[in-house]
């Protein structure tokens, strides 16, 4: 779906570009250094995502797992007696 997305913008721009030199074709040269800005921006946008939300999302997601209740363990005993760790004076 991502790659459909990429290429009707690519399309799009391609287009638009285009229409800049109607009268003649786009330098080869300038096209190339205008698309080559393109795919940057769009990894720089990328790697935003990936280190802000994405990063974010999964790290909450994995810190839940240890947040739900383990059935096995007894709600009344203290979080160290729960993992069998041994406490001073026991």
């Amino acid at each position: 779906m991502k790659n459909d997305v990429d290429n009707e913008i690519k399309s799009n721009l391609e287009r638009q570009f285009g229409r800049l030199f109607e009268d003649q074709p786009a330098p080869e040269h300038l096209k190339k250094r205008f698309f080559s800005r393109v795919d940057g921006l769009r990894l720089l946008t990328d790697l935003i995502d990936l280190f802000t939300t994405k990063f974010w999302q999964t790290k909450s997601q994995f810190l839940q797992i240890f947040d739900e209740k383990d059935p096995e363990k007894p709600d009344d005993l203290p979080s160290d007696q729960q993992i069998g760790v041994d406490t001073p004076g026991s």
